[in-house]
């Protein structure tokens, strides 16, 4: 069916993992095997190293470049790029500033990194122009980037836009507001919030920066899923599941995947809805999920295919991450499988409308198939249980 799942695994002698993003490509996921950062890729695990601090020392990856070529992440007090060439080095260095530069994410091209400093503002890093401030929203305290995307320059008509999303606190009231902010306008914007709510936060924007994901919440109630698609929140319906707040989005905003209080991690596109990843997998594409409890969904790949997150538990009851690939070879026209008489199998768990039918349905889901007959006659095509 295409579809596939599996953990991770550790570092050598370690005892649990994590993982917290992956490259737009769908081929890196970055994370932590229990104390130092990594990089996973086509099932092997690289240590990225930690910076020098006091013991005990620590390192967490948290963004990925698209091609997987530059990780950011946090070591001990300080924020780290690594590259392959470079190794791990620490973020403060980069900056020329003493002090602690938190990363959170970077740019798809990986020139720009953002995140938090020691004076709890926002702020956005690249080798070209340095890091700027970006401060807060008038009466808080306190900004984090966690998410951002960069149009290059196409002069003379396009001088590039960085565009960072997050979110924006005051600690004292304990108010909270997602915000976005832009190298055009030099300005921090508040979201807003849903009708009836109070608090929100960003967590990432997709590569097309057309759409903004994160939650919404009253001053003492549950958080919801939401996105923002052109500046307009939308809530992301959770049925009975409460608790929740989206962590990632694929490069055209369609899907989003997250995370509730009660262990539960989640994808959502338009056409689905919102799924459990464990219902998704082991129900829609029949794979075996037996002891395992997905608790976070944290990435996705730019075409939604590959997910990453973590398991409170693996059957052997450790913290693991984990990547899921819900790909549907056969999902376009172009794509069709070749089958030949006698009983096939397939899935529509994640396919996608692409044709036409002629039943007069409209904008269901479809997979394809080819089939060539080896002689003139009679043939029987019988499409019952999808």
């Amino acid at each position: 069916l295409g579809a596939s799942f599996q953990g991770i695994g550790t570092l050598p002698g370690d005892g649990v993992s994590v993982a917290y993003g992956i490259s737009g490509d769908g081929q890196y996921v970055v994370g932590a095997s229990d104390d130092q950062a990594i990089r996973w890729h086509d099932g092997t695990m690289t240590g990225l190293g930690m910076l020098g601090c006091p013991i005990p020392s620590w390192s967490q990856a948290f963004g990925v470049s698209q091609n997987g070529a530059h990780v950011v992440g946090g070591s001990c007090n300080d924020g780290f790029i690594w590259t392959q060439t470079t190794g791990m080095q620490a973020l403060s260095t980069k900056v020329g500033q003493v002090g602690s530069w938190w990363a959170n994410a970077v740019s798809s091209q990986g020139d720009i990194v953002v995140g938090i400093n020691d004076a709890e503002d926002a702020f956005a890093w690249s080798s070209a122009d340095g890091v700027i401030s970006l401060g807060t929203l008038p009466g808080h305290d306190r900004a984090e980037g966690k998410g951002v995307h960069y149009s290059p320059p196409f002069p003379p008509w396009f001088p590039g836009l960085v565009t960072v999303v997050g979110t924006s606190a005051n600690t004292t009231t304990g108010a909270f507001q997602a915000f976005k902010w832009d190298s055009s306008s030099q300005l921090m914007q508040g979201l807003g919030y849903l009708p009836g709510d109070a608090r929100s936060g960003a967590n990432a924007i997709s590569r097309n920066a057309s759409t903004i994901v994160g939650w919404s919440r009253t001053a003492s109630g549950s958080s919801k899923p939401v996105r923002w698609v052109s500046g307009v929140i939308e809530e992301i319906p959770t049925g009975s599941i409460i608790g929740c707040e989206a962590k990632a989005v694929s490069g055209d905003g369609s899907v989003v995947v997250g995370s509730c209080g009660l262990g539960v991690a989640w994808i959502w596109d338009s056409l689905h809805g919102f799924r459990n990843m464990v219902t998704l997998l082991t129900k829609g594409f029949g794979l075996n999920l037996t002891d395992w409890t997905l608790s976070e969904a944290t990435g996705v790949s730019d075409d939604g295919s590959r997910i990453v997150g973590y398991a409170l538990y693996n059957p052997e009851g450790d913290t693991e991450g984990w990547i899921a690939d819900v790909a549907i070879p056969n999902d376009a026209e172009g794509n069709a499988q070749s089958i030949g008489a006698g009983q096939t199998s397939g899935s529509l768990a994640t396919a996608t409308p692409d044709g036409s039918d002629s039943c007069g349905g409209t904008g269901s889901p479809d997979i394809w198939y080819r089939y060539t007959a080896p002689a003139s006659g009679v043939l029987r095509l019988d499409t019952c249980g999808t």
